[in-house]
């Protein structure tokens, strides 16, 4: 846990450091300038530069991104896919993967999460409770151990 942490706080450090200037339409959104760095003061300059990569749509996905960044960094940090769905909605989450910072992006696919919607949204209805036998079986499959997921669902008073 203490390397991704490190990793993580080393790779915003950079990201800011390499981080796209507001200005000249860098969320592709036809935003003003100052909009735009009030964006960057509010949500950071990595959920900035991730939201002016050029596959993210920024009216379908900024906010809602930006605002589930530092859950879903802190997934990240503790090595935890079991809590992505506390998140963010995962069909909301992984129809805007493109708008992620790299390293959380890699975490979800490493994890078999928006690889596509299909295991998403099972992912999402085994977390929650509401999967059909053949969907809990699935998920298993891809490796998660259901019973974490009872776990995660009690610790955040989903069950």
């Amino acid at each position: 846990m203490r390397f991704s942490t490190v990793f993580f706080a080393v790779s915003t450090f950079i990201g800011s450091v390499l981080a796209v200037e507001p200005g000249n339409d860098a969320l592709h959104a036809g935003l003003s300038q100052e909009l735009e760095v009030a964006i960057r003061n509010e949500y950071g300059p990595v959920a900035f530069d991730a939201l002016a990569s050029s596959g993210c749509s920024f009216f379908s996905c900024g906010l809602a991104i930006a605002a589930a960044l530092p859950c879903l960094a802190g997934c990240v940090a503790a090595k935890n896919p079991l809590c992505i769905p506390t998140c963010m909605d995962m069909g909301k989450l992984c129809s805007c993967v493109n708008c992620l910072p790299n390293p959380i992006t890699g975490f979800l696919h490493k994890n078999g999460i928006c690889v596509d919607k299909f295991k998403a949204d099972t992912f999402g209805k085994v977390y929650l409770g509401i999967a059909n036998d053949t969907e809990t079986q699935l998920v298993n499959e891809w490796g998660f151990d259901l019973a974490e997921f009872e776990e995660a669902s009690l610790a955040n008073n989903y069950a």
